[in-house]
């Protein structure tokens, strides 16, 4: 799990799958279909991946198509899926997909002809989930597809699956949804659906740290809080970390999201829809993947020590991500205090950085932004992240 910023196993139960197969029942209750078909792009060591297998492999008349990764062959083979097979077909994806998608089409190198792949889309069930579903997003998930996509929210600690959009809502009940979120001033939220009574139960509460004011104290509609979580979903623990599984929970309530969330009540039946504003945690969402910012910025520090030749107590850098230009991908934002080095040395850092980060990095350090300055701290040494981000939020 990297929802704490620090990945470490955890261990699931037999009971936590269980609980997680029912949460998928749940979402497709309304299907009839006497055959499923599951199409995985995601490699079998990510919780996704053997969440989803674990809940088909328990299904009667179900199969799985497993790809190894994702690349441009995907749309044909889940075109050629679509038309050779009736039922249920559901194709777990993220933004990122239909991005890539647009990106083909525009280009002319789709696989398939477009016309047929959008008959295929038609049939297939795309449930959506890992990073924040946008209007832009849903836009294209209509227009490629006729309907809209099916959000899903969880992570590791769940077993995957704690909220999705409800099995009862059409096209126009979904749209209602996504589009208040949206529409909330002055911070829109998006939508990222609802528990799955009786096996998932959530809440948003003013504090999540034992202690200050408003902890586990429920929050009213519409105000901005911390998400927990409670079922028979929920993790054993971290592996071989008792004490930090200890501070995770809380009267059975799971408090170790770290996202800021708020709900609003629904105008069509007056039940609570849930929505994520962003995360108290520095992590950077790209490509459905949860990045650190700390391991971000370690690393590229790291590379910024060995490509100019600097001790690290020479300079200061630090990461925050921010959407700047994705409603649902962070843009990876540096800065860099250099004031300590020569004038010789701003210059070459200032002329070179992006590019030869980029060039060096892995995949999940790639910075898209830099700026020079100082980096605002606290007392204790940690970043401030608000003042980071009014300040990056200001220079646009």
């Amino acid at each position: 799990s990297g929802t704490t910023g620090k990945p470490k196993g955890v261990v699931l139960t037999w009971d936590n799958y269980e609980t997680n197969a029912a949460t998928f029942r749940d979402i497709f209750s309304t299907c009839a279909a006497e055959t499923m078909h599951l199409v995985m792009i995601n490699p079998l060591h990510h919780a996704n991946s053997t969440a989803l297998a674990d809940w088909f492999l328990r299904e009667p008349h179900s199969v799985i198509h497993l790809l190894p990764r994702y690349t441009t062959s995907y749309w044909e083979v889940l075109a050629g899926i679509a038309e050779e097979n009736e039922g249920l077909l559901v194709a777990p994806c993220v933004s990122r997909h239909f991005d890539f998608l647009e990106e083909l089409d525009s280009e002319g190198k789709l696989p398939v002809e477009r016309k047929r792949l959008e008959k295929a889309m038609k049939k297939v069930s795309f449930l959506m989930g890992s990073s924040p579903v946008g209007p832009g997003t849903v836009e294209r998930v209509i227009r490629w597809t006729g309907r809209p996509p099916i959000v899903r929210f969880g992570s590791t600690e769940t077993c995957l699956q704690v909220l999705a959009t409800p099995a009862s809502f059409d096209a126009k009940m979904a749209m209602n949804s996504f589009c208040a979120g949206w529409k909330r001033s002055p911070s829109p939220g998006y939508y990222i659906g609802r528990p799955h009574a009786p096996h998932t139960e959530t809440r948003i509460v003013r504090s999540v740290i034992p202690g200050e004011p408003g902890f586990m104290d429920t929050c009213s509609a519409g105000e901005d809080g911390y998400l927990i979580a409670r079922g028979r979903n929920l993790m054993k623990g971290y592996l071989g970390d008792p004490a930090t599984t200890g501070e995770v929970f809380c009267q059975s309530w799971y408090l170790g999201f770290g996202d800021i969330c708020f709900f609003l009540e629904n105008v069509y039946d007056g039940e609570k829809d849930f929505y994520w504003l962003g995360r108290r945690s520095g992590l950077l969402i790209r490509g459905g993947a949860n990045y650190s910012c700390e391991q971000v910025a370690a690393e590229l520090s790291s590379f910024v020590s060995k490509k100019y030749g600097l001790n690290t107590g020479s300079f200061d850098l630090a990461v925050i991500g921010l959407r700047l230009e994705s409603e649902h991908e962070d843009t990876c934002c540096v800065v860099i205090d250099d004031s300590r080095l020569d004038n010789t040395a701003q210059q070459i850092i200032r002329n070179t950085f992006l590019d030869e980060a980029r060039s060096t990095v892995s995949k999940g350090a790639r910075p898209e932004r830099v700026d020079f300055g100082p980096i605002p701290r606290n007392f204790k040494g940690s970043l401030d992240t608000s003042e980071l981000r009014k300040r990056w939020e200001e220079a646009r």
